[in-house]
């Protein structure tokens, strides 16, 4: 086993950083809030509390699935700013 440091690419985590920044500008003007940044993929993944705000943003449905009550719920999912905003609906 290699004991060697691995550093992570500092210009991918400043861009990422600062698309997650602006998506979040944008979000917060809609009142919407973040709930989590993820940036383990190639562009930032940003989960937000589903609230009247997400209304305002153009989604598409992009899974479902039961949750613990047994009511339905879809996974919507959108582009903001180059970051991938999903939040869940239960139906």
């Amino acid at each position: 086993m290699s004991k060697d440091k691995v550093y992570p690419d500092n210009e991918h985590l400043v861009r990422q950083t600062k698309l997650s920044f602006l998506a979040v500008i944008d979000l917060v003007k809609m009142n919407i809030e973040v709930r989590r940044i993820t940036f383990r993929r190639k562009n930032p993944k940003i989960e937000v509390v589903n609230c009247p705000g997400v209304h305002q943003i153009k989604s598409m449905n992009t899974g479902q699935g039961v949750n613990n009550n047994g009511d339905l719920y879809f996974t919507r999912s959108s582009v903001i700013c180059g970051c991938e905003v999903t939040w869940q609906e239960v139906q």
